[in-house]
Protein backbone atom coordinates (compact mmCIF):
# COMPACT_ATOMS: atom_id res chain seq x y z
CA UNK A 1 0.00 0.00 0.00
CA UNK A 2 1.15 3.26 -1.04
CA UNK A 3 2.29 5.72 1.96
CA UNK A 4 3.82 9.05 2.90
CA UNK A 5 7.64 8.99 3.12
CA UNK A 6 7.75 9.86 6.84
CA UNK A 7 11.53 9.04 7.71
CA UNK A 8 13.01 10.82 5.30
CA UNK A 9 15.95 13.45 6.99
CA UNK A 10 16.46 11.52 9.77
CA UNK A 11 19.51 10.77 10.85
CA UNK A 12 21.63 7.74 12.68
CA UNK A 13 23.09 9.31 15.81
CA UNK A 14 24.87 6.39 16.94
CA UNK A 15 27.99 7.41 18.90
CA UNK A 16 31.17 6.44 20.72
CA UNK A 17 31.84 6.81 24.20
CA UNK A 18 35.78 8.12 24.95
CA UNK A 19 37.12 9.30 27.89
CA UNK A 20 40.40 11.80 28.40
CA UNK A 21 42.72 10.06 30.67
CA UNK A 22 45.81 11.03 32.95
CA UNK A 23 48.93 8.98 31.97
CA UNK A 24 49.92 7.09 35.19
CA UNK A 25 51.01 3.89 36.82
CA UNK A 26 47.91 2.43 36.65
CA UNK A 27 47.54 2.13 32.58
CA UNK A 28 51.04 0.43 32.98
CA UNK A 29 50.57 -2.63 30.62
CA UNK A 30 52.37 -6.15 31.60
CA UNK A 31 54.28 -6.43 28.46
CA UNK A 32 55.83 -3.17 28.87
CA UNK A 33 53.77 -0.44 27.22
CA UNK A 34 53.08 2.51 29.23
CA UNK A 35 49.77 4.69 28.60
CA UNK A 36 51.07 8.64 29.02
CA UNK A 37 47.52 10.25 28.89
CA UNK A 38 45.22 11.33 25.96
CA UNK A 39 42.14 9.85 24.15
CA UNK A 40 40.86 6.06 25.76
CA UNK A 41 37.83 3.75 24.06
CA UNK A 42 37.12 0.76 25.42
CA UNK A 43 36.77 -1.57 22.93
CA UNK A 44 33.89 -3.56 24.41
CA UNK A 45 31.87 -0.67 23.94
CA UNK A 46 32.25 -0.20 20.11
CA UNK A 47 30.57 -2.56 17.63
CA UNK A 48 31.81 -5.31 17.05
CA UNK A 49 32.53 -4.94 13.58
CA UNK A 50 34.79 -2.28 14.08
CA UNK A 51 38.83 -2.98 14.43
CA UNK A 52 40.14 0.29 13.93
CA UNK A 53 40.24 3.84 14.44
CA UNK A 54 42.21 6.13 12.69
CA UNK A 55 44.92 7.93 15.00
CA UNK A 56 44.57 5.13 17.72
CA UNK A 57 46.00 2.37 18.50
CA UNK A 58 44.70 -0.79 19.83
CA UNK A 59 46.09 -1.79 23.12
CA UNK A 60 44.88 -4.13 26.16
CA UNK A 61 45.79 -2.15 29.43
CA UNK A 62 45.51 -2.17 33.08
CA UNK A 63 42.26 0.37 34.03
CA UNK A 64 41.89 0.10 37.83
CA UNK A 65 44.00 -2.92 37.93
CA UNK A 66 41.92 -4.80 35.45
CA UNK A 67 43.30 -5.65 31.84
CA UNK A 68 40.98 -3.70 29.27
CA UNK A 69 40.83 -4.24 25.80
CA UNK A 70 41.05 -0.32 24.26
CA UNK A 71 42.05 1.81 21.53
CA UNK A 72 44.15 4.88 22.73
CA UNK A 73 45.82 7.43 21.33
CA UNK A 74 48.09 10.52 22.58
CA UNK A 75 47.56 12.76 19.60
CA UNK A 76 44.13 12.99 16.94
CA UNK A 77 42.87 15.83 15.22
CA UNK A 78 39.19 16.92 15.58
CA UNK A 79 36.21 19.09 15.13
CA UNK A 80 34.16 19.71 17.85
CA UNK A 81 30.47 19.75 16.69
CA UNK A 82 29.06 20.74 20.17
CA UNK A 83 29.63 20.60 23.98
CA UNK A 84 27.45 20.13 27.16
CA UNK A 85 29.15 21.13 31.10
CA UNK A 86 27.99 19.74 34.30
CA UNK A 87 29.52 19.99 37.98
CA UNK A 88 29.61 16.95 40.63
CA UNK A 89 30.50 16.95 44.36
CA UNK A 90 31.21 13.78 46.00
CA UNK A 91 32.11 10.64 45.05
CA UNK A 92 30.06 7.23 44.88
CA UNK A 93 26.67 7.08 46.39
CA UNK A 94 27.00 10.49 47.62
CA UNK A 95 27.57 12.21 44.01
CA UNK A 96 25.54 14.88 43.31
CA UNK A 97 25.37 16.81 40.13
CA UNK A 98 24.81 20.36 39.36
CA UNK A 99 23.94 22.07 36.09
CA UNK A 100 26.01 24.37 34.83
CA UNK A 101 23.34 27.26 35.54
CA UNK A 102 23.56 26.53 39.15
CA UNK A 103 27.49 26.57 39.80
CA UNK A 104 27.44 30.20 41.40
CA UNK A 105 25.04 29.22 43.67
CA UNK A 106 26.29 25.68 45.04
CA UNK A 107 29.92 27.23 45.05
CA UNK A 108 28.22 29.94 47.56
CA UNK A 109 27.26 27.51 49.62
CA UNK A 110 30.47 26.23 49.93
CA UNK A 111 30.48 23.10 47.67
CA UNK A 112 33.79 21.95 46.62
CA UNK A 113 32.75 21.35 42.57
CA UNK A 114 34.28 19.61 39.96
CA UNK A 115 33.31 19.60 36.38
CA UNK A 116 32.16 17.21 33.56
CA UNK A 117 32.76 17.90 30.51
CA UNK A 118 31.51 16.38 27.32
CA UNK A 119 32.38 17.21 23.62
CA UNK A 120 30.45 16.11 20.84
CA UNK A 121 33.20 15.70 18.08
CA UNK A 122 34.12 13.95 14.97
CA UNK A 123 37.96 12.14 14.36
CA UNK A 124 39.44 13.47 11.02
CA UNK A 125 39.02 10.37 8.77
CA UNK A 126 36.78 8.49 10.60
CA UNK A 127 32.49 8.59 9.96
CA UNK A 128 31.26 7.81 13.67
CA UNK A 129 30.81 11.04 15.73
CA UNK A 130 32.49 10.60 19.36
CA UNK A 131 31.08 11.71 22.94
CA UNK A 132 35.09 12.36 24.76
CA UNK A 133 34.50 13.42 28.10
CA UNK A 134 36.83 15.12 30.44
CA UNK A 135 36.80 15.66 34.70
CA UNK A 136 38.19 18.05 36.87
CA UNK A 137 41.04 19.82 35.97
CA UNK A 138 41.11 18.39 32.46
CA UNK A 139 37.36 20.01 31.97
CA UNK A 140 38.17 23.29 33.15
CA UNK A 141 41.31 23.24 31.07
CA UNK A 142 39.38 22.28 28.00
CA UNK A 143 36.81 24.89 28.20
CA UNK A 144 39.05 27.49 28.76
CA UNK A 145 40.84 26.43 25.03
CA UNK A 146 37.26 26.01 23.19
CA UNK A 147 35.97 29.31 24.90
CA UNK A 148 39.40 30.97 24.47
CA UNK A 149 39.00 30.01 20.23
CA UNK A 150 34.95 31.28 20.01
CA UNK A 151 36.40 34.51 21.51
CA UNK A 152 39.76 35.23 19.49
CA UNK A 153 39.78 33.13 16.78
CA UNK A 154 36.28 32.46 15.20
CA UNK A 155 36.03 36.44 14.56
CA UNK A 156 39.05 36.50 12.46
CA UNK A 157 36.60 34.34 10.24
CA UNK A 158 34.03 36.89 10.58
CA UNK A 159 33.08 38.00 6.99
CA UNK A 160 30.53 40.89 5.33
CA UNK A 161 27.51 39.38 2.72
CA UNK A 162 25.86 42.60 2.43
CA UNK A 163 22.76 44.25 3.86
CA UNK A 164 24.98 45.20 6.71
CA UNK A 165 24.91 41.39 7.57
CA UNK A 166 27.94 39.47 8.85
CA UNK A 167 28.89 35.73 8.94
CA UNK A 168 31.16 33.90 11.05
CA UNK A 169 32.80 30.36 10.98
CA UNK A 170 31.02 28.45 13.82
CA UNK A 171 34.01 25.98 15.35
CA UNK A 172 32.64 22.86 13.99
CA UNK A 173 34.43 23.98 10.78
CA UNK A 174 38.26 23.29 11.79
CA UNK A 175 40.03 20.74 12.84
CA UNK A 176 42.01 21.10 16.22
CA UNK A 177 45.43 18.93 16.96
CA UNK A 178 44.17 17.30 20.55
CA UNK A 179 47.02 15.79 22.69
CA UNK A 180 48.44 15.87 26.08
CA UNK A 181 50.48 18.38 27.97
CA UNK A 182 53.35 17.74 29.73
CA UNK A 183 52.42 15.89 33.51
CA UNK A 184 51.56 18.73 36.04
CA UNK A 185 50.73 18.28 40.07
CA UNK A 186 47.11 19.39 40.13
CA UNK A 187 45.63 20.61 43.47
CA UNK A 188 45.96 22.65 46.47
CA UNK A 189 46.00 20.30 49.76
CA UNK A 190 46.35 16.44 48.20
CA UNK A 191 48.05 17.08 44.99
CA UNK A 192 48.16 14.38 42.38
CA UNK A 193 49.73 14.09 38.98
CA UNK A 194 47.08 15.26 35.84
CA UNK A 195 47.60 14.84 31.95
CA UNK A 196 46.47 18.23 30.58
CA UNK A 197 44.34 18.35 27.07
CA UNK A 198 46.08 21.01 25.32
CA UNK A 199 44.78 21.69 21.19
CA UNK A 200 48.18 23.70 20.63
CA UNK A 201 46.40 27.18 20.35
CA UNK A 202 48.73 30.20 19.12
CA UNK A 203 49.64 33.31 20.94
CA UNK A 204 47.41 35.16 18.42
CA UNK A 205 45.26 33.55 15.70
CA UNK A 206 45.40 34.34 12.22
CA UNK A 207 43.31 33.61 8.95
CA UNK A 208 46.19 31.50 7.33
CA UNK A 209 46.30 29.60 10.68
CA UNK A 210 42.49 28.65 10.90
CA UNK A 211 42.69 27.93 7.36
CA UNK A 212 45.27 25.37 7.24
CA UNK A 213 42.90 23.88 9.75
CA UNK A 214 39.00 24.20 7.65
CA UNK A 215 37.50 21.31 7.50
CA UNK A 216 36.40 21.70 3.88
CA UNK A 217 32.25 22.18 2.30
CA UNK A 218 31.40 18.35 2.71
CA UNK A 219 32.00 17.90 6.19
CA UNK A 220 31.31 20.90 7.32
CA UNK A 221 27.69 20.25 5.61
CA UNK A 222 27.61 17.10 6.99
CA UNK A 223 27.98 18.71 10.70
CA UNK A 224 25.91 21.40 10.13
CA UNK A 225 23.21 18.70 9.58
CA UNK A 226 23.73 16.77 12.81
CA UNK A 227 23.47 20.32 15.03
CA UNK A 228 20.61 20.68 13.20
CA UNK A 229 18.92 17.16 14.23
CA UNK A 230 16.24 17.41 17.09
CA UNK A 231 18.09 14.53 18.80
CA UNK A 232 21.37 16.18 19.16
CA UNK A 233 19.82 19.23 20.34
CA UNK A 234 18.39 17.11 22.97
CA UNK A 235 21.79 15.55 24.51
CA UNK A 236 23.01 19.14 24.37
CA UNK A 237 20.25 20.34 26.52
CA UNK A 238 19.55 17.58 29.19
CA UNK A 239 22.34 18.16 31.50
CA UNK A 240 20.21 21.30 32.05
CA UNK A 241 17.21 20.15 33.26
CA UNK A 242 19.13 17.61 35.91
Amino acid sequence: MKDFDYDLGKEDLAVIAAQWHNGNSMFDEDAGFIFRGGVLIEKRGIAANLDSIPGFTEKTIKLNRNPVTSFISSEIQIAVVGRRLRYFAGRGEGRITYPQSAYEQATAEGRKLRGNLQVACYVKDFDVPIILSFTGTSSSDMVQQLKRLEKEALPVTTKNVGDNKQVTMPLRAFWLTLKPAPHSLRGSKQQSEATPPQLGLPQSFTREWLLERYVGSEPLTHFNKIVANPTFNQWLNAWQES
